[in-house]
Order: structure tokens, then sequence, then C-alpha cells
């Protein structure tokens, strides 16, 4: 890529800067500058690049995933100076990453670091042509809060019959195909999401491990599904979906799930479940949190922008 150059106002000083991609050698320099820049993704990184004194000085890093469905990932890592008001840089980055977005042929750009609404960074996106797309809660739930709740509603609903023709069990690797599908259909999980069922625990962290991942069928047919692995003494839960023509009153199949990882995480010896939802999508989701005693351990937002 070409660099482009263009005047750096800051303060009294005027600087020439470029923005291009780093040099092989650079790399050590750009994990020493930015350490949470999530340089081991595929992503394609560009540098803003700054120079006083003869000396180029990196002041920022976003980096480019290839396109899917016409949406590409920018993650975004900048000096708090480049940040702020007047514009000292950012828009030429953003103007460089939008070009390369549309060369790899996105239609548009999305936020992939974890934003909290304070970040600066939500503050310069918005500058910069970038718009709220969904606002995410992390939660966190206890085991031994969630079982003797969900144990009391699974007893009423025995006594009464209704979960006749249910069967919970295991995520199998003969389930993957029609769990990737609902998981997609719900707009839960990206297309290019890899999803792997690891055969030990020593790789689960890499995957969807199988004892925590139940999947609900009636009368044979997948209703629900819920993908989850371990995560230190706890279980990160990824994605839960159920089968829409199912949904409505009770959600047997969201019940079943919820009680499935947790009698598998107790069983593994972990304490308790972290998860992040979607508030406009998922908000039964979040309702069953709060039901559960959970804890909102953060919030984060997504940003778009149109290409």
């Amino acid at each position: 890529m070409t660099p482009s150059d263009f005047i750096l106002h800051n303060s009294s000083l005027i600087l020439p800067a470029a923005v291009r991609p780093p040099w092989p050698d650079e790399l050590p320099r750009l994990a020493d500058a930015f350490p949470k820049y999530p340089r081991h993704h595929a992503t394609r990184p560009l540098l803003l690049l700054t120079s006083a004194g003869g000396v180029e000085r990196i002041g920022g890093v976003a980096g480019v995933s290839d396109p899917v469905n016409g949406m590409a990932a920018l993650t975004l890592h900048l000096r708090p100076r480049f940040l702020a008001e007047p514009d000292t840089g950012l828009a030429t980055l953003l103007d460089a990453v939008a070009g390369l977005a549309r060369s790899l042929g996105a239609h548009t750009l999305h936020t992939t670091d974890s934003l909290t609404p304070a970040d600066p960074r939500v503050t310069a996106l918005r500058r910069h042509g970038f718009a709220h797309a969904r606002t995410d809660e992390v939660w966190r739930t206890e085991f031994t809060e969630m079982l003797p709740r969900l144990d009391r509603v699974h007893q009423r609903l025995e006594t009464v019959g209704r979960l006749a023709g249910h069967t919970v069990t295991p995520l199998a690797e003969a389930d993957l195909p029609e769990v990737r599908a609902l998981m997609l259909a719900a707009g839960l999980l990206r297309p290019e999401r890899v999803f792997l069922l690891p055969a030990d625990d020593q790789a689960a962290s890499r995957g969807h491990h199988a004892a925590l991942s139940p999947v609900v069928r009636r009368a044979g047919r997948l209703v629900g599904a819920l993908l989850a692995r371990y995560s230190g003494d706890g279980v990160t839960f990824e994605a839960q979906a159920v089968d829409p023509a199912c949904i409505g009153g009770l959600d047997l199949a969201n019940h079943l799930t919820l009680r499935g990882v947790a009698q598998a995480g107790l069983a593994a010896g972990r304490t308790h479940m972290v998860f992040s939802a979607d508030t406009a999508k998922a908000p039964a989701t979040i309702r069953m949190a709060r039901r559960m005693g959970g804890r909102r351990l953060n919030e984060f937002v997504v940003l778009a922008r149109a290409l």
C-alpha cells in the first residue's frame, strides 16, 4: 500500500505522518507498544506512523479481517494523544483501513475490540462515521445458585408431563452440522466460526467441550443447543440457540440446555458460568441471568461503519 502522507497537528508541533503495513522486523515493536492488540488473529495490520527528530514512531495500529458476507472486523489500538481533538491522524488511518477493507470486498466495517461505553475509542470512532450496532452485556452466574432453581422448574415440568419426547445429550460430531445451521440461522455466530469438538480436556479451551454443550431434541428433531467450554475454574457459555418454532410460553429447550450445562459444570468441579448477551436480541437470556442471581460483569458496544 502506498503511504499516505499528511500534516499532523499536535499542539504547536507539526509532524509528518504516514500509514502503511508493518515490516516483519517491526512486529516485536508492535507487540511492545500495544500488548493487547490481537496480533495472532487473522487480521491485516496497518500502522499509523509519525516522525519527530528523524525518529519514526508507531502511533497506532488497526487490523482488518477478511470480510464475511461483506463485513470486515476492525481492531484499533492507539496511543492516547491520537484519540484526542483536534484530529491527530486517526482520520487518515481509518481512511486507509476503509480502502483496504473495500479492496477485500467488504461493504461494512465493525469493531471487534472489547469497547466499554466509556472507552475513548468509542467517541473517536463516532467522530469518524461509526455508529452503534449493538450492546453486549457480560454476566456471571454461579452453578450452586442456578441448579436448585432449575431443578424446581424441572420437577414441575416432569410432574405435568411437559418433558415427554425431549432428550438431552452431550454434543457429538454427528450433531455439528445441525447445530451450526441452528446457530447461524439465529445470527449468533459468524459464518467463518470453526466448530471444534476437541478430543480431550487439554484442548477443550480451543473448542466446544462436549459434556458442557448440551443438545436438545424433541421426537428426534434438534430444537436447542448450547455451546460452552472450560475457562479457568468456570465455564464460558459461547452461544445458545432454540428452534424458532419452539419459542413461546415456557421455553423447554432453553431450560433443558441451561440445566444441562449447570449439571455438567458442577460435575466437572467448575463453579460458575460466564456469558455475553446482545441486549436487543437476547433479552430473555439477561432476564434468566437476573433470576438465577447472576452478576453483570461488564458492558461492551459494537460500532459499525458503511464503506
